[in-house]
Formats: C-alpha cells, sequence, structure tokens
C-alpha cells in the first residue's frame, strides 16, 4: 500500500520480450540526499588513495565483473534489451 511517505515503486520492462521484470523500491528526496551525503563521505579517503592503490582496487574489481560475465551479460539484456554478447562486450571494456 502506498501513503504519502511511501514512494512508489519502479517496475521494469524488459525491452525485448514487453514482460513485467523486477520492481524496485521508490526513494524520497530525503533518502536521495542521504544517499548523496554518504557517497560524498565515502569519496574522501578514496581521494586521499594512491593511485596504484586505486588500480589495483580497479583491476580486482574488474576481475570479479569478469568471472560473472554471463551472468551480468543476461541481465543487461532483460533490463536493457542489450544482446547477451554486447552485455558481455560491456563488462569487457
Amino acid at each position: 500500500m502506498n501513503d504519502a511517505t511511501t514512494p512508489p515503486a519502479f517496475p521494469t520492462t524488459d525491452p525485448a520480450t514487453l514482460q513485467p521484470g523486477k520492481s524496485y523500491p521508490g526513494h524520497t528526496a530525503q533518502d536521495a540526499a542521504l544517499k548523496a551525503a554518504r557517497a560524498a563521505e565515502a569519496q574522501r579517503p578514496w581521494r586521499r588513495t594512491a593511485f596504484d592503490e586505486r588500480a589495483r582496487l580497479m583491476r580486482s574489481a574488474a576481475t570479479v565483473l569478469r568471472s560473472r560475465r554471463d551472468e551480468l551479460a543476461a541481465l543487461m539484456t532483460s533490463e536493457m534489451g542489450k544482446t547477451v554478447s554486447d552485455g558481455r562486450a560491456e563488462i569487457e571494456k
């Protein structure tokens, strides 16, 4: 049930099949402001992190993404309408 304090959910639609997909909870302006403040706070130590360490962490993240390439490509297909091969290529960028 929706009231003045509960924003509506955001449904997704598979663009290839037009079938309903997942639904994600909505956020209030206050939720968004809190998330933006947390992101700014998290960025402070990151900007003081040495380039070599940032690069190491980003390579590690890339390894994780590549290990889940097929799963993530399928997700991109259902949520964005990309072909699976385009989704795989996106991960390799």
